[in-house]
């Protein structure tokens, strides 16, 4: 086994695409949502203020962006995680999806039954587990 890669990927492109899905999704949090506990956090220090929606961009396209991006990316950052800690096992790709499906389900399902903060939406479902999909 090679110390520098995790299965047939660099070590350094799986630690990318664990990195950068995760701070994509931040930034939308940042960005886009003012009232949201990360960018209450982050914005204080940082001295960001929040201006009215860029008019270049249509409203869709950022309510898409604002409601299943960060999502998105972070099951992608998930399934890349489980896969680097799991890479050994004799199925790991079939094991991961399976890890990565079943944390999907859970946090979706605890935020249905008001446990997490959030909004369950079946599309959220729908998207985490294709992002889970193309990551693995």
């Amino acid at each position: 086994m090679n110390i520098n890669s995790i299965g047939r990927l660099p070590k350094h492109a799986c630690i990318l695409n664990i990195l950068l899905p995760l701070l994509a999704g931040l930034s939308v949090y940042i960005l886009l949502r003012p009232d949201s506990y990360v960018s209450l956090i982050v914005s204080g220090p940082l001295h960001i203020t929040y201006p009215d929606t860029p008019p270049e961009m249509s409203h869709g396209i950022l309510r898409l962006i604002n409601n299943f991006g960060p999502d998105i990316c972070w099951s992608y950052s998930l399934t890349f995680a489980v896969y680097a800690a799991l890479h050994d096992l004799r199925r790991p790709l079939l094991f991961t999806l399976s890890i990565a499906s079943a944390v999907i389900i859970l946090v979706e399902s605890l935020q249905a039954f008001g446990v997490l903060s959030g909004v369950f939406d079946p599309l959220d479902l729908v998207l985490e587990t294709a992002a889970a999909i193309t990551a693995a």
